[in-house]
């Protein structure tokens, strides 16, 4: 995967946003942390200007982590500091940003595991990102059961409550051909566990 992301890019990436989409906009004389990053840690925000290619992001070696992270420091300042002072008609402005970011921030988290793991796979030592203990006893399982389902009319997309990305909507209704699944009975022990922990901590711990 040629155009696999370094760690250090994606804190600079989502800190950019905040810096490009809030700071930018709603402080007033604000000049930018590195006016440089602009071009470095853009990606895919066409409006907000050029960007560097995805598959070189690799090659930069500067900044240093160090220095990715004192960029996140200091951002995360300006916004404390403007939130802080903040009135509500201006945060009823930032407050639908700031929710984006924030999403933007955690579905980055996804993407950072994914990309540690892909280059740990291309190192011939075969380093692992988090030791688990596997319980290798085989779990008593039932006969696996399939469950019919008819076909229906139902409503896709997002009903309104709660943070949505715009791809997730309007809501409407689609034909759902006849289909059949898998009994829970099939599902394994294991299985369950890796699924509530992932729901449990995963944008806490990285999975």
């Amino acid at each position: 995967m040629p155009d696999v992301s370094p760690t250090k890019w994606h804190l600079a990436h989502t800190t950019w946003f905040f810096e490009t989409f809030i700071l930018k906009k709603f402080v007033p004389g604000y000049r930018a942390e590195v006016p440089q990053y602009a071009y470095l840690f853009n990606s895919y925000y066409n409006a907000a200007g050029d960007m560097h290619r995805r598959d070189l992001r690799g090659l930069v070696s500067r900044p240093t982590v160090r220095e990715a992270q004192r960029y996140r420091a200091s951002i995360d300042s300006h916004i404390d500091s403007l939130l802080s002072d903040a009135g509500e008609k201006l945060l009823n402005e930032i407050e639908s940003i700031l929710v984006l970011g924030i999403h933007h921030e955690q579905q980055h988290q996804e993407l950072l595991i994914t990309d540690i793991k892909h280059v740990f796979a291309q190192n011939p030592l075969y380093p692992v990102f988090r030791e688990l203990k596997i319980d290798i006893a085989l779990p008593k399982t039932a006969p696996i059961q399939f469950l019919d389902f008819e076909e229906a009319n139902v409503e896709i997309g997002h009903d309104g409550r709660g943070f949505a990305y715009d791809n997730e909507g309007p809501r409407h209704r689609a034909l759902v051909s006849a289909f059949s699944l898998a009994s829970p009975a099939s599902i394994s022990r294991s299985s369950k566990t890796t699924v509530m922990r992932v729901r449990n901590s995963g944008y806490r711990s990285g999975g």
